[in-house]
């Protein structure tokens, strides 16, 4: 976030302000709001390229507490559209930024995605993040699974992962990304630091690339040789 971006709301007091994202309304500077809430909504639009036309942050979206509910009393961190008419039918992606523990944040992003149409949604709390999809059974019962991401805009969920090089592009927030593989690495793993299993990670990529190359380079060489 740029320095820029930063205000004192009304001269005099100390409350720090910075321009939300999406709609461009000054918000309150929390930790959950710089962390999490802004670095998420710059990766949907940035790095998931869904347009900022079809994201509300504020006003928050709310979706029901109950079925009986009329007030809609749960507001939603992040809420993604199909399109850029932000209604219930509409709404795709519910995104949590609040919960610090990874339980909790599960459970609290189930209960948005059960009593709304939304069917992706993104558990995220600056460092660690899930991705839950919902499924509806005939008989109306509800189960979800985890999956490894959310598509970007206009992808099936089942082209999930299927990069071709001229899709690749650089984060706005390398940092972002990296806190989250090395806690999800130490979720997963035990006996070694995070940093020890990233560090190993990222030795493994490097190794497989200096081999692969090494075993070009001798096949280049070989089929030399041999002429």
């Amino acid at each position: 976030m740029n320095r820029q971006q930063f205000n004192y709301k009304n001269m005099g007091k100390t409350e720090l302000t910075v321009k939300d994202y999406i709609s461009g309304i000054e918000v309150n500077a929390t930790p959950e709001e710089m962390e999490a809430v802004q670095v998420f909504s710059r990766q949907l639009v940035e790095d998931y390229d869904y347009p900022k036309s079809h994201i509300q942050t504020r006003p928050q979206h709310r979706v029901k507490v109950r079925p009986s509910d009329t007030k809609k009393e749960y507001p939603i961190d992040i809420a993604g559209f199909t399109c850029d008419t932000k209604t219930d039918e509409n709404l795709y992606i519910v995104v949590e930024c609040k919960k610090k523990n990874r339980k909790d944040g599960r459970t609290q992003l189930e209960n948005y995605l059960t009593l709304s149409t939304a069917y992706l949604g993104v558990w995220f709390n600056g460092e660690e993040r899930f991705f839950l999809h919902k499924f509806v059974k005939p008989n109306g019962e509800i189960y979800f699974e985890e999956i490894p991401n959310i598509p970007r805009y206009t992808q099936r969920l089942e082209d999930i992962g299927l990069y071709k090089r001229h899709d690749l592009k650089p984060t706005h927030n390398l940092k972002a990304i990296f806190k989250s593989i090395r806690n999800h690495l130490a979720a997963n793993t035990v006996g070694a630091t995070r940093d020890e299993l990233l560090a190993g990670q990222i030795s493994d990529e490097v190794k497989d690339i200096i081999d692969t190359k090494r075993i070009l380079r001798e096949r280049i060489d070989n089929l030399i040789n041999t002429k």
